[in-house]
C-alpha cells in the first residue's frame, strides 16, 4: 500500500472524525465545545466597567496616535505609529465582535 492509502484509512478510523464531518455528534461532545475556555480578553469584556474601560483605553490611544500622525515626524517613528494604530483599530474589530457574541 502506497503512504497516501496509508494516511486515508488513517484518517477513516480515527475515532470522532466521521461523525463531526457530518455533524452527527452527540449533544455531550457539543456540550464540550460550546463550553471552552475564554481568553483573558473575553472575561474582561463580560464585566460591563471593565468594557467600558478598555473600550475607552483603547480609543483614547487611536486619537493620540491619529493626531500625532497628523503632525508628522520623522519616517522611523512615523511607520512605528501607523504600526501601531493598525494595531489598534484591529483591536477595536475584535472588541465589537466580543460585543456582539455577549449580547
Amino acid at each position: 500500500m502506497s503512504t497516501i492509502n496509508r494516511q486515508f484509512e488513517v484518517y477513516l478510523i480515527l475515532p470522532g472524525r466521521n461523525k463531526s464531518m457530518f455533524n452527527m455528534e452527540n449533544s455531550a461532545a457539543k456540550g464540550e465545545k460550546a463550553a471552552r475556555q475564554l481568553f483573558d480578553l473575553e472575561q474582561d469584556m463580560h464585566d460591563v466597567t471593565k468594557a467600558h474601560e478598555v473600550n475607552a483605553n483603547v480609543q483614547s490611544k487611536v486619537q493620540t496616535l491619529t493626531s500625532s500622525l497628523r503632525e508628522g515626524a520623522s519616517k522611523e517613528s512615523f511607520e512605528k505609529q501607523q504600526t501601531l494604530l493598525a494595531g489598534y483599530v484591529a483591536l477595536q474589530k475584535v472588541l465589537g465582535r466580543i460585543n456582539r457574541k455577549m449580547v
